[in-house]
């Protein structure tokens, strides 16, 4: 879908680039080079901008007119986020937004009956105060480095948007809406998908092969279970290239080697003296290697998270050699 939020004109390049991991700005140059070889590319965007829907607008439903206002102000902010922070922190901001804009009923002090104050007030006051120190903080939001101010800032922006996300999914699920998310999970159907194949594969390999499998069996499904905006904190097509691992690369390599009809696959050499078990077991080691780089990094982004919070909690409540009473007591005991 066209994605009218980070749109210069009609949101083209940029549903292009949320749909394939690519920059947009890749896009944008490749329609600009179009125009000057005949400009196919203007009537190819123009195509795509009538024939491709554009990504669904939140409605605000029973919300008064100063809280209308209010949102108004607010979706302002995250229309400067779209254009002068990255895609993955502009779009965490857009989905938490929206999911103010599902909760408008229940945050309107018009109507204290369906009040929720700490969700109202989280909604309200924090994130737009978070919305503004981002602006600040400017350019310093994608690379902060080791400054730790701007990476608390992060981690508290990334816990409001999750509570406020969680917030109305909870509101929506009581009243009978049913989330998206309890569509099939990607874990589940990428294991439901390999079951098939390894159940060949078990009496055809190695015990060594097959625990190698069920290695990357589980790494997997672990990172499967992450949340994409975590992913992509890694890289731009990391979660992609994940999906692709689950769904497209390992099943392909099992299936190919599955095909070798016979005792072949063990005795037969393929190439350079190795059989195809040896291939399939270079192949699984490379997957499992880019998989464990991955699992690696979360691992690190993680456990850096706890460290910059216990540094918060040293500064914040840790008293002083003078605040101290155990402290004080023997300075003034003989």
């Amino acid at each position: 879908m066209r994605n009218p939020h980070r749109s210069r004109l009609g949101g083209v390049c940029a549903g292009l680039s949320d749909y394939t991991g690519l920059s947009q700005t890749l896009f944008r140059l490749l329609f600009l080079i179009s125009l000057f070889f005949g400009g196919f590319g203007l009537w190819v965007y123009m195509l795509l901008w009538i024939v491709v829907p554009a990504r669904d607008e939140i409605p605000i439903t029973g919300a008064s007119l100063p809280l209308r206002w209010q949102l108004f102000r607010i979706g302002r902010q995250i229309a400067h986020l779209h254009r002068s922070q990255t895609p993955l922190l502009a779009d965490q901001a857009q989905l938490a937004f929206d999911a103010i804009r599902r909760l408008a009923p229940r945050i309107d002090i018009k109507h204290p009956n369906t009040l929720t104050p700490e969700i109202a007030r989280l909604a309200l006051v924090e994130f737009p105060s978070l919305l503004a120190q981002i602006r600040r903080a400017g350019h310093f939001m994608s690379d902060a480095g080791n400054d730790e101010r701007i990476q608390g800032l992060r981690l508290g922006f990334e816990a409001t948007c999750h509570r406020l996300i969680d917030a109305s999914h909870e509101t929506l699920e009581s009243s009978g809406w049913r989330n998206p998310a309890s569509e099939p999970d990607e874990a589940d159907a990428f294991s439901i998908q390999l079951a098939a194949l390894t159940r060949q594969l078990s009496s055809r390999t190695s015990a060594a092969t097959f625990e190698r499998l069920q290695v990357l069996e589980t790494r997997l499904t672990h990172l499967l279970r992450v949340p994409e905006m975590t992913l992509n904190e890694f890289g731009p097509v990391c979660a992609h290239e994940i999906r692709r691992i689950a769904f497209d690369f390992l099943p392909d390599t099992l299936e190919a080697y599955l095909k070798i009809q016979g005792p072949f696959f063990v005795s037969e050499p393929v190439r350079d003296k190795k059989t195809a078990e040896d291939l399939l077991g270079e192949q699984l080691e490379l997957l499992d290697h880019t998989l464990e780089g991955y699992s690696k990094a979360l691992h690190d982004r993680d456990a850096r998270a706890l460290l910059i919070q216990g540094h918060f909690l040293r500064e914040k409540f840790a008293p002083t050699a003078e605040e101290n009473p155990m402290t004080h007591r023997r300075d003034v005991q003989p």
